[in-house]
């Protein structure tokens, strides 16, 4: 209890100190579309999705959620997860370096025998999940603090844990979007 009325003391105490106190963090949202190459023991295969990303500014940094999807012939990927890039701030073009941390849901497609199905033979795919991370670079265009600008981004994703019998799994995409701040 006295810890709490401690907290809440010192939250209104910073409140009312002189200087600017920031009321909200400045929050941005992403949509890009993703091409990628995915690396497998199970086979390699192009891929193509997209991404759909939550930031929230605070200086050069921007921390938030980001959605993954991507889908090709023999492989797919859905991921969730934290991302932390760190942007120049000046200008009109704005470099900036990324590193995210989550968990992906790597899929395999598998030889189904057409006999097992009454329609015919359909996609039958084996999902192994890891905590992935993916690190890499990018450029955003336009301001920084509010309205509509370009990302361009290239990532590695990698998985962090080891499957004997699934192996490992990485990823090499690029992609590009619109970016939207308030």
């Amino acid at each position: 209890m006295k810890d709490g009325l401690l907290a809440t003391g010192a939250i209104l105490a910073l409140a009312v100190a002189p200087g600017q106190v920031v009321a909200q963090m400045a929050t941005e949202a992403l949509l890009s579309a993703m091409v990628g190459h995915e690396s497998a023991p199970v086979g390699d295969g192009r891929m193509n999705g997209f991404i759909m990303g939550f930031g929230l500014r605070e200086g050069p940094f921007v921390f938030g959620p980001e959605f993954l999807f991507q889908d090709g012939d023999s492989l797919r990927l859905r991921a969730f997860g934290l991302t932390l890039k760190l942007r120049q701030r000046e200008g009109w073009i704005h470099p900036h370096l990324v590193l995210g941390v989550g968990a992906y849901a790597w899929k395999h497609r598998v030889a189904a025998s057409p006999e097992l199905f009454v329609d015919g033979p359909t996609r039958v795919w084996r999902e192994t999940s890891y905590v992935s991370a993916s690190l890499g670079g990018g450029l955003t265009l336009g301001s920084v603090v509010r309205g509509v600008g370009a990302v361009f981004e290239a990532r590695w994703h990698r998985n962090l844990e080891q499957n004997r019998a699934a192996g490992s799994r990485s990823l090499i995409a690029a992609s590009a979007g619109l970016r939207v701040a308030w």
